[in-house]
Order: C-alpha cells, then sequence, then structure tokens
C-alpha cells in the first residue's frame, strides 16, 4: 500500500484502491499458480470490489505481467478501473 515501494511480489486490492480494505485479498501473484487461475482470481476480485467486469483481453494483458513489473500492473489496473 506504500506507493512507489514494492517489497512482495504480489498485487492486493489495497494496492490497487489506494486505501484500508477490510478483506485485503492478493488479487496477483505471477509466482505461483496456474495463468487461468490467476486471470480467475483477477476478475472476480475486481468484479467484487469494484463492479469492473474485465475483458479477455485485458486479463491477457494483465496477467502477462512478471514479479518485477508489478507497478506497471497496478498503474493500468487503477486506469481500467477509472474508466
Amino acid at each position: 500500500m506504500f506507493k512507489g515501494i514494492r517489497h512482495n511480489s504480489f498485487v492486493c486490492l489495497d494496492d490497487v484502491s489506494e486505501c484500508v480494505e477490510d478483506m485485503n485479498y492478493v488479487i496477483y501473484n505471477p509466482n505461483i499458480e496456474g495463468v487461468e487461475i490467476r486471470k480467475n482470481r483477477l476478475y472476480e476480485k475486481i468484479k467484487w470490489r469494484f463492479g469492473v467486469e474485465l475483458t479477455e483481453e485485458q486479463l491477457d494483458h494483465l496477467t502477462s505481467y512478471g514479479a518485477l513489473d508489478l507497478e506497471k500492473f497496478v498503474q493500468e489496473l487503477q486506469q481500467i478501473i477509472k474508466k
């Protein structure tokens, strides 16, 4: 939740919302599980929290980010949510 500082290799809801979340789920971890599981988790949690349904194209793009690109992942996801 500290903008510009990333010491972990995963993204939680509060990284995207930039506020304290009651249920701060991990929404993206590129280091574990298969791509389909990561897509499903990301889709479900973003729909649940923000009411935004990510397209298959958006999911493909977002889940292509690795652990070293998570700041960019968060920025792009925030832009999608704000639209």
